[in-house]
């Protein structure tokens, strides 16, 4: 455990060695896993994107930008019209994120590609002439510099209340800027610092179900590149970001944190290669529960009726987090609004043990309503217990255990050490490219199957594309 800071013992703020990184990295540093890795976060995030739009309130948060004006720097996708790429951000990285069916890191309990991909996308629409390598080279970085920041907390930032996606999405998708805008060490630097006097969030909105929640993601996405175009013009100063008396450590976790899991091995280890892409809508902790109850599906032929009680049991190590998201809360059996139905941990074993599947629309607002009569009495069953004997291993949201009680007095059991999509359990190609489908079937205007196809072939070779415009203009 350390406690530094700007200018102590330790020698300078860990963002600056930071910000010389980032400035320095090129797509020749990326080993071939981390250019497969970040090939499938771009294609992952722009499917949740696409599933994103049509789920409120992004038609008039779209309307809303447009009709704030400023100048047609980058294109808000799926619905249309060009706004300032701060905006861009704010509407994109939203959509991406509004159906928790992004990446998670499960040790860091981050969201990465969500802020980082359409940030990204935004400014090298900006600035244009952006290459699929140069994208690619900041979005890794930038995914490397946001869990590398929640590693080094004492615990994931998120089980105390605190959204590493929204407080390191901010200073990550500074970092993208940065990288993209060809920022030398000092002026990313500035970036990096101008994003954390920025960076804030909480979990509230899980708590609350509110609509907001589906927001927040965005404002601090673009929060992070306004930080990096401000510093273009030389606004900044604040260099005591990570270990200054008031920077992130000091501030947020008592000065208790892990300087090393920061600058280890900088440059040659890209965490954003250890990313989970989910295969559900909802948050990655459920995914487990989903695949123990789908397996529970797949193997017998269960009457619901006969169900007479459902155990989900869980490590005791996140009960504090799962009760911060409201997964078994009060209630929320019966999820409301659009927000609840992806953190209601009851009403996500419930749909898997009763359809024997976990479609997009089950966890819906408008899906909720329809399979209510069907799922509700399940969902109504299900216990989620926290179980101090699954300990697991470190860095991981399993194991997980769903057991469903009949009343013939049978005892069906399925436990799951770690889920589908995982690293020892990736998505193929073949995954990804039938779940970008299934997302593009939600998008709020159609996408013909030729635009798909080519879609789909610019995101499989990314890094051949010479000017990623092209892609916001296929998605836009």
């Amino acid at each position: 455990m350390a406690a530094g800071g700007d200018g102590t013992s330790q020698g300078a703020d860990a963002a600056v060695a930071l910000a010389d990184w980032i400035s320095r990295a090129s797509f020749s540093d990326l080993a071939e896993r981390d250019v497969i890795a970040t090939r499938k976060i771009v294609f992952d995030t722009l499917a949740t994107l696409l599933a994103g739009s049509s789920e409120p309130p992004f038609a008039d948060l779209a309307a809303f930008y447009v009709a704030e004006g400023g100048r047609a720097e980058s294109s808000i996708l799926v619905h249309g019209g060009r706004v300032p790429a701060r905006h861009a951000t704010i509407v994109n990285s939203a959509m991406a994120r509004a159906l928790d069916f992004d990446d998670a890191h499960e040790a860091a309990i981050v969201h990465t590609g969500a802020p980082i991909v359409p940030a990204a996308l935004a400014v090298a629409e900006r600035i244009g002439g952006a290459s699929g390598r140069e994208l690619m080279t900041a979005v890794a970085v930038a995914q490397d510099l946001m869990i590398r920041l929640s590693l080094a907390c004492e615990s994931p930032p998120i089980l105390r209340g605190r959204p590493g996606s929204y407080v390191f999405g901010t200073l990550a998708t500074a970092a993208a800027t940065a990288k993209l805008m060809n920022f030398d060490a000092a002026r990313t630097l500035d970036a990096l610092g101008n994003a954390f006097l920025r960076a804030a969030g909480s979990t509230l909105g899980y708590e609350d179900g509110a609509l907001a929640q589906r927001v927040l993601q965005g404002l601090a996405a673009g929060d992070g590149v306004q930080s990096a175009l401000l510093a273009e013009i030389g606004i900044g100063g604040a260099h005591g970001v990570l270990e200054g008396l008031g920077g992130y450590f000091q501030v947020y976790e008592g000065g208790r944190y892990h300087r090393d899991r920061l600058l280890d091995d900088l440059g040659r280890v890209h965490h954003g290669t250890t990313t989970s892409l989910k295969p559900y809508p909802v948050h990655r902790g459920m995914c487990l529960d989903i695949d123990a109850a789908l397996a529970i599906a797949r193997e017998n032929e269960i009457d619901p009726e006969q169900i007479e009680r459902v155990r989900a049991r869980f490590p005791a190590r996140f009960a504090e987090g799962m009760a911060k998201i409201g997964a078994f809360a009060p209630g929320r059996e019966d999820p409301k609004g659009p927000v609840e139905p992806h953190f209601s941990n009851p009403w996500g074993v419930a749909v898997a043990l009763v359809l024997g599947s976990a479609p997009i629309e089950a966890f819906t607002e408008q899906g909720v309503a329809y399979h209510r009569d069907r799922v509700l009495p399940v969902a109504r069953k299900v216990e989620g217990v926290a179980d101090p004997e699954l300990e697991g291993r470190p860095g991981e949201l399993g194991p997980r255990v769903v057991e469903v009680f009949l009343r013939d007095g049978r005892v069906l059991s399925q436990r799951v050490e770690s889920g589908r999509g995982s690293p020892d359990m990736p998505l193929d190609w073949a995954d990804l490219e039938a779940k970008f489908a299934d997302c593009a079937t939600r998008a709020a205007r159609p996408i013909d199957a030729g635009r798909l196809r080519e879609i789909t072939s610019a995101l499989r070779e990314l890094e051949q594309v010479d000017d990623v415009r092209c892609l916001c203009a296929l998605l836009g």
